[in-house]
């Protein structure tokens, strides 16, 4: 049985969804470019704020 993977954009942290790139970081155990690539990749199908997206576009150059 897979244990199910921690997706970047449902980070919450101190009651709040996670609204910048370091803290999603650290809580989806992933590089920092892994996890804006997994923002990026999500950003059709869940509500990821703008600022977080243009944090990942600049991390992943």
């Amino acid at each position: 049985m897979m244990t199910p993977h921690k997706r970047a954009w449902d980070v919450w942290h101190g009651g709040r969804l996670a609204k910048d790139l370091a803290t999603c970081v650290l809580a989806s155990g992933m590089s920092r470019e892994d996890t804006a690539r997994d923002l990026l990749e999500q950003q059709h199908r869940v509500d990821i704020p703008a600022e977080l997206l243009e944090e990942c576009r600049r991390a992943v150059g």
